[in-house]
């Protein structure tokens, strides 16, 4: 990121980072034209 996080746990820092599983697989669905309820991650 182009941006400053600030110290935290490292699930909290990747959550804000966007770079989570959920982000990463919405991020990809988006870019293959699929609507966001085809991912199924809990």
């Amino acid at each position: 990121p182009d941006r400053y996080i600030d110290h935290g746990a490292a699930e909290d820092q990747m959550e804000e980072a966007g770079l989570t599983p959920r982000h990463i697989a919405a991020t990809v669905l988006s870019l293959l034209g699929r609507p966001l309820e085809a991912l199924h991650i809990k």
